[in-house]
């Protein structure tokens, strides 16, 4: 996975993942603390369903937070482009590969 914004222009994560098995990822920036939170669910022919949520914030509470449904096939990326703040022009960039080659 990849995501860039104002906070993490060049963050990339690698980790395995496993049906059923939920993922946290969790780091800070300065006193923004950044949390990735994901979970694979079984494949409906060639797509694998991920619950996945991105949240920021200065504190235990969120100032920003999203979550969708990815629908991830194995070996293509999936972009997408999320609006946080068109006020301050913050814009997440995401990128997220299933593949069974592991992190390269």
């Amino acid at each position: 996975m990849k995501l860039k914004d104002r906070y993490n222009p060049d963050f990339r994560v690698c980790t395995l993942v496993r049906i059923h098995v939920p993922v946290r990822i969790e780091w800070t920036h300065a006193a923004i603390k950044s949390r990735i939170k994901g979970l694979l669910g079984e494949p409906e022919g060639c797509v694998y369903p991920l619950s996945f949520s991105i949240e920021e914030g200065t504190g235990e509470s969120p100032q920003y937070s999203e979550s969708t449904v990815l629908e991830l096939e194995l070996g293509k990326t999936n972009k997408s482009n999320s609006v946080v703040s068109s006020a301050f022009n913050d814009i997440h960039e995401e990128s997220v590969l299933l593949t069974q080659k592991g992190c390269e």
